[in-house]
């Protein structure tokens, strides 16, 4: 089949991510919801995480204590490998809505495609008719390569709004990227510092004295300046604040084209080929 921009997206019209979310990846439970109250004081309003995280709960009780209205923030989550196939995904998204004491999860997400299993297709089938009972806002993925992305478009003739992979300066992932763009589908980083191991870049130093900020501020603005979402992670409140400031730089034209010379092809985490 030929590629068309017109696949429709699996979600409402007119997604638009939050530019800069709270990841919490690794975040103790019982860390997590002093953790999302300081974001939540901060200004952060989107926030992922994942049945497999096992902080769910504390994340829901941190937002159901804010007194914000539920329209006013954006929960992310995801279900686990061993969640997938048809007649799991339902059961996975309940228990992760009755931890987030929620009726509705605004993004869901196949946290691997694990194509050893090959039943990624089906859980997404799954997510959408979950979509239409209003169980979720937006249907999307994590960690999908193109041929994937392609299988559920032939197979399903329908699209993630939102596809979140690992990014960062190491790994620019330029031609999902574009299979992004061409399609309609919002990109969102993971690790989107590489797990801390770009903050001792020479050039990223250099770059970032060059901007007057600092180099995590710096490489998510790299980001946000490819209509790429971020979720990073961070613990206190001065880093919390510095990652959320990032939406609000940004860099000369030079700078940005300088990232083009740190791709390496190297990832952090796993392969999604891998991980099964």
């Amino acid at each position: 089949m030929p590629s068309s921009p017109m696949t429709p997206s699996a979600g409402a019209h007119n997604f638009t991510p939050s530019r800069v979310g709270l990841g919490l990846f690794k975040v103790p439970a019982d860390f997590t919801q002093e953790l999302v109250e300081k974001a939540l004081d901060v200004g952060y309003r989107h926030f992922d995480c994942a049945s497999a995280y096992g902080n769910e709960t504390e994340l829901g009780l941190a937002l159901l204590h804010s007194g914000l209205p539920r329209e006013s923030f954006t929960v992310t989550s995801k279900a686990w490998i061993d969640e997938q196939g048809r007649d799991r995904i339902p059961d996975a998204l309940r228990r992760s809505l009755d931890r987030l004491r929620l009726e509705r999860v605004d993004l869901y997400m196949i946290h691997w495609p694990a194509p050893a299993q090959d039943l990624y297709v089906e859980s997404f089938a799954s997510m959408v008719g979950l979509r239409d009972q209003g169980l979720i806002d937006h249907v999307a993925v994590s960690n999908f390569h193109i041929d994937y992305l392609e299988c559920l478009r032939n197979e399903l003739g329908v699209l993630p709004v939102m596809n979140q992979v690992e990014r960062h300066p190491y790994l620019q992932q330029e031609e999902l990227l574009a299979y992004h763009s061409t399609h309609g589908i919002a990109s969102q980083a993971w690790a989107p510092l590489a797990r801390a191991e770009i903050l001792s870049d020479s050039t990223l130093d250099s770059l970032a004295e060059q901007e007057s900020i600092t180099v995590p501020q710096l490489v998510l603005a790299w980001h946000l300046s490819k209509d790429v979402s971020v979720i990073p992670k961070a613990s206190s409140r001065e880093r919390l604040r510095e990652n959320f400031e990032a939406a609000t730089i940004s860099l000369r034209p030079d700078t940005i084209q300088a990232f083009a010379a740190l791709e390496r092809n190297y990832r952090v985490g796993p392969d999604p080929r891998e991980k099964n």
